[in-house]
């Protein structure tokens, strides 16, 4: 199991295309620039 997987580790969000963790006000992925959305 990797951390990337559940988007939660350490307050991250991970990209729903490539898994990376992003920062929770990201708006964009930092790996593959996918918009990122929040919920709420």
């Amino acid at each position: 199991m990797t951390a990337s997987a559940a988007g939660t580790e350490s307050g991250t969000e991970a990209c729903p295309r490539c898994q990376t963790d992003n920062e929770p006000q990201a708006k964009f992925c930092r790996s593959c620039g996918t918009a990122l959305t929040t919920a709420g």
